[in-house]
């Protein structure tokens, strides 16, 4: 997913500040299992997503670090 700059982020220069998105789909059921990020700094960020056996979101891993954990 990508934030599109509206016509005011346009107006003003303010377009170099979206940060760009991209997800990969891994199942049947369109679970997310990875993501990448790329900031304004041009930092990129991996992320990782993973499920229990009934499908249900158990952690979130960014850049090898879990950052979620749903209990």
């Amino acid at each position: 997913m990508i934030r599109r700059p509206s016509y005011e982020d346009a107006r003003r220069g303010r377009m170099e500040a979206s940060t760009h998105y991209h997800y990969q789909q891994g199942d049947q059921v369109a679970r997310v299992e990875r993501g990448t990020e790329q900031a304004p700094d041009g930092g990129l960020s991996t992320y990782k997503y993973d499920y229990d056996d009934r499908g249900r979101l158990v952690e979130v891993i960014k850049d090898g670090v879990i950052v979620v954990v749903v209990n």
